[in-house]
């Protein structure tokens, strides 16, 4: 968007056009956010297509002054939220068919420790304060705004190659300090691969 602040007051107004170039921008930066999250195809699209649903739908609540990347990501965020807690109640409500119950069981001990949001985001917010500020910087801007590797060297000044080694040391720091924190595996891989 060349002038967000323009684009926001008119999407704000309902004008379908300023929509269309919100859309436009972070229609990828969502799709890539909401992927790291779900491994799913079509449940991506999903949620990432109810994302711009719920911009349009809070259009009036968009505050100018504030940061509007954060805006969308945290609606993106409470939906792959929502998504989870609807698999977890698919499996409760199907609790005797044991077929379901082995498919989802990987994605249930998941979303179990995820909706535990008191002990996971603490965890979460104590690991990244691990990271040096730089490091932390480059991985909020892969995982939180969804950024490729390419704009985070973009932003950043540096080669992609050394956005993916910095990645590269960052997801094995985390790994390990998750592990040390006995959060499971599966909590690891879901968060970061």
């Amino acid at each position: 968007m060349v002038d967000e602040k323009d684009t926001l007051v008119r999407l704000i107004s309902g004008e379908h056009t300023a929509f269309k170039e919100v859309y436009d921008f972070y229609i990828h930066k969502v799709h890539r956010f909401v992927a790291t999250y779900i491994k799913d195809k079509e449940q991506v699209k999903d949620i990432v297509q109810l994302t711009f649903i719920k911009i349009w739908e809070k259009k009036e609540t968009i505050d100018v002054s504030k940061s509007f990347k954060s805006f969308v990501f945290t609606i993106a965020y409470h939906n792959v939220i929502d998504f989870i807690r609807r698999k977890e109640n698919i499996l409760i409500d199907h609790s005797g068919d044991l077929l379901l119950y082995e498919e989802l069981l990987v994605s249930t001990e998941s979303a179990e420790t995820i909706l535990n949001r008191h002990n996971l985001e603490s965890v979460y917010t104590k690991a990244l304060e691990t990271l040096a500020p730089q490091k932390r910087e480059i991985f909020i801007m892969s995982r939180h705004e969804g950024l490729s590797n390419k704009e985070i060297a973009e932003k950043k000044g540096i080669s992609v190659k050394t956005v993916e080694y910095h990645m590269t040391g960052i997801l094995s720091q985390l790994k390990e300090y998750f592990i040390q924190t006995r959060i499971s595996n599966v909590i690891i891989l879901f968060f970061f691969f």
